[in-house]
């Protein structure tokens, strides 16, 4: 269908008629003289009225419309796996998946060299990326693959909008299909909505057999924790698991050994595992107890076995920072609502206090509810107990309890309604141990329904004044003590003292003169009565250092260890193993032994990497902290980062942290094809006539999106319009031009200009 038009310039006939109707009456006034022939009169009108036409129809700008069918031009694009795990045998066994894919890939190039005109071919290799358009290429075809891992999303992805505003008749992407990028920029599943969106069928040619026997063998250590940090002497239990696939009935020796820095590695323990299925998972522990300070390295290690494709899985490698003169305390709490609020988080941040917290349940019948393991005197310094009734420990431990405390332990008791008199404890061991007076009659009967004994407890909100200067009590530094006591919000209660022994002393009262925290001494160890359990709000009312600043000094203090003047330098690793390319951040810091943050600190810190070679990094300051980024550190390896502090010129101390970059080969460890996996991706463009196509079939697909492509027409609307183009913009223009120049060279040979 073609029709004829008129746009005149500014959309207006009026203006189109009012210019030619002045230029008609200009000519009319400059007509040329009568004395002319009427030969030359002739010639001058006709040129004048050619020019009048031309202007004429160059306002009004005709303009013509047509609609053509036409086969739009389209795009056949061919994606290759390139990955490693295309090494692995394809369906026939006696050739790989590369070769498999490569034959293919011969086969489908002579038969598109049939192809219409209107369609051109585009082809690439695929990993995590895509290569460059081999079609188009001159360079050789790979003899073998060489990609690390598969990245199928981010590779479909980036081969559709490769080519904006092209049409694409297909995609054909052929691979084994498993998927085993870490971390993919496009999902698969985003790739497909956006085929599904351009309408973009999409064809998978799978490679590879699910499940082939034999390139399944493999041993791998898993699950072990990447750093473990305890204080000398500590017991630490390791724990991993090993993946045994393919070895049925056979033994696997495991070996757990230790290395220290610029030491060769120690074996600690071996023991053998044994698998007695196709797959499965064994778990393994193992033990150490801690040696000298310092920095080492722990490796879980299993034999490579025949027929293995990859060993690297074989060993896990974790990072053991041992602390020096690090204290163990145990914690045993009966109430989730006191002290172990905040306690917990408090003590449990401290570098050289490891606290062990356990909810002790109230006791049924007088039966006792801890074990003699629970309460190990041997892995413990100081005992903490809160709101926990005499008959939960029993006689027996609580006689342990009382021979450890005689023998230098240290013991701090908590307030609660099970504490002190309240809890019973004034017919065991611990009466003669603990500081303070108590009486029969102060016993709390248990359960929910038992009316509180509030003659035994003071039930008002009670301020803290210190009596005497002492460590525990001192949490300022610098200023007035007493004002810094005042200043923190009062407990929300506390028990009532029946009276303090002769030999201890108050350090804490109420401004009632009521005491609130007792020491006193046992044998050769120390010991405290506290009778509150609400410091918990300091912390939520801002005074979060003088709350670390008490527990912390009370528990130096039952140790003995009050004077101890050290500084702590250390480096925090959120993880310590690395995929290639991850980048790896920490945080450093220094405080002081009362646990003050250090600020005015010059750090140097250093990477040093598997070769050697090292490398100075730069810190930005994080509130209280300095954090520390490496944005790609290398090649896999072991790694660490060196920290040394100074203030004005001295030393304060130095640390480390070793980190590895694992190259986890997932190619390798992943070997088996994922038809399932091509097949679904195929199903998301299904209404374009996207589908799992075997290789067999391969050449008939090409000569059906052929033939759909012929089938394919569209309808264009093509439009013409005077100077819409060059060549009908320069052809008018010399045309007006010849006709005005002939013109003016007439009327100047005759004698009018």
């Amino acid at each position: 269908m073609t029709s004829w038009r008129f746009e005149p310039i500014f959309g207006s006939y009026l203006l189109v008629t009012v210019t030619i109707c002045v230029l008609v009456a200009l000519w009319l006034f400059v007509r040329p003289d009568r004395q002319l022939s009427k030969g030359r009169r002739f010639t001058l009108i006709t040129l004048r009225c050619y020019l009048l036409i031309l202007i004429l129809t160059n306002m009004l700008q005709p303009n013509h419309s047509a609609v053509e069918k036409k086969r739009q031009q389209g795009t056949i694009m061919i994606m290759l796996d390139q990955t490693i795990s295309m090494q692995q045998p394809s369906v026939n066994t006696d050739i790989t998946r590369w070769q498999a894919q490569s034959e293919l890939y011969t086969k489908l190039k002579n038969s598109l060299g049939d192809l219409e005109e209107n369609i051109s071919v585009k082809s690439f290799l695929y990993s995590d990326e895509i290569s460059a358009d081999l079609w188009a290429s001159t360079e050789p075809f790979p003899e073998e693959p060489i990609g690390e891992q598969t990245d199928i999303g981010t590779s479909l992805y980036r081969a559709v909008t490769s080519v904006p505003g092209d049409r694409v008749l297909g995609v054909i992407l052929l691979g084994d299909g498993t998927q085993t990028a870490f971390r993919p920029q496009v999902e698969i599943r985003q790739a497909g909505l956006e085929l599904d969106r351009r309408r973009i069928p999409l064809f998978t040619i799978p490679f590879g057999k699910q499940g082939i026997a034999g390139a399944g063998r493999d041993v791998a250590i898993e699950q072990l924790p990447q750093q473990y940090r305890v204080f000398t002497g500590n017991q630490l239990n390791i724990r991993c698991v090993a993946r045994i696939r393919g070895l049925s009935g056979t033994s696997v020796p495991v070996r757990l050994s230790i290395q220290a820095e610029g030491q060769p590695p120690e074996v600690i323990k071996t023991l053998n595992v044994e698998s007695d299925e196709a797959e499965v998972v064994i778990p393994i522990e193992m033990e150490y107890t801690a040696g000298q300070p310092g920095n080492y390295t722990l490796t879980v290690e299993a034999d490579s076995q025949d027929g293995e494709l990859l060993v690297e899985n074989n060993q896990q490698v974790s990072f053991l920072t041992v602390a020096e003169g690090g204290l163990r305390v145990l914690y045993l709490f009966g109430n989730r609502v006191g002290e172990q609020l905040e306690l917990k988080r408090t003590l449990g941040s401290l570098p050289d206090i490891e606290l062990v917290p356990l909810f002790v349940k109230r006791p049924k019948d007088n039966d006792p509810v801890l074990r003699e393991s629970d309460i190990d005197s041997d892995q413990y310094d100081v005992l903490l107990i809160e709101d926990v009734p005499a008959a939960s420990f029993g006689t027996e431990n609580i006689n342990l309890i009382t021979k450890a405390v005689e023998d230098g332990k240290g013991i701090m008791m908590i307030g609660g309604f099970y504490s002190f008199g309240p809890g019973g404890y004034k017919n065991t061991q611990l009466s003669n141990v603990l500081p303070i007076e108590m009486s029969d009659a102060e016993r709390q009967e248990f359960g929910v329904q038992a009316p509180l004994r509030e003659a035994f407890h003071l039930t008002e909100e009670q301020g803290m004044v210190p009596i005497e200067e002492h460590a525990i009590t001192r949490i300022a530094i610098n200023g007035d003590v007493a004002a810094r006591w005042q200043a923190l919000p009062p407990l929300l209660g506390a028990n009532r003292f029946q009276g303090v022994k002769a030999d201890a002393r108050i350090l804490l009262e109420n401004p009632k003169q009521q005491p609130l925290l007792v020491s006193g001494e046992y044998g050769l160890g120390r010991v405290l009565a506290f009778a509150g359990d609400s410091t918990w709000r300091w912390k939520r009312r801002g005074f979060e250092k003088e709350l670390l600043r008490f527990w912390r000094q009370a528990i130096l203090w039952l140790v003995g260890r009050e004077n101890q003047l050290q500084s702590d330098v250390w480096i925090n690793m959120a993880q310590r193993r690395y995929s290639p390319g991850s980048p790896v951040s920490f945080t450093v810091g220094a405080q002081t032994t009362d646990g003050e943050q250090i600020n005015d600190v010059t750090w140097k810190v250093t990477l040093v990497r598997p070769d050697q070679t090292k490398e100075t990094l730069q810190l930005s300051q994080q509130l209280d902290d300095w954090t520390g980024n490496i944005d790609s550190p290398g090649p896999p390896g072991n790694y660490f980062v060196d920290v040394v502090a100074s203030q004005q010129g001295k030393e304060l101390g130095r640390t480390r942290a070793d980190f590895q970059i694992i190259d986890q080969q997932p190619e390798r460890t992943n070997t088996q094809a994922d038809p399932q996996q091509l097949s679904q991706m195929a199903e998301m463009t299904s209404a374009h006539g996207g589908r799992l196509v075997m290789p067999g079939d391969a050449v008939d697909l090409i000569n059906e999106i052929n033939d759909r492509a012929e089938q394919t027409e569209v309808e264009l609307d093509v439009k013409w319009q005077l100077g819409s183009d060059a060549t009908s913009a320069w052809s008018f223009l010399v045309v007006f031009c010849l006709v005005l120049s002939l013109e003016w060279i007439l009327r100047k040979k005759w004698g009018f200009v």
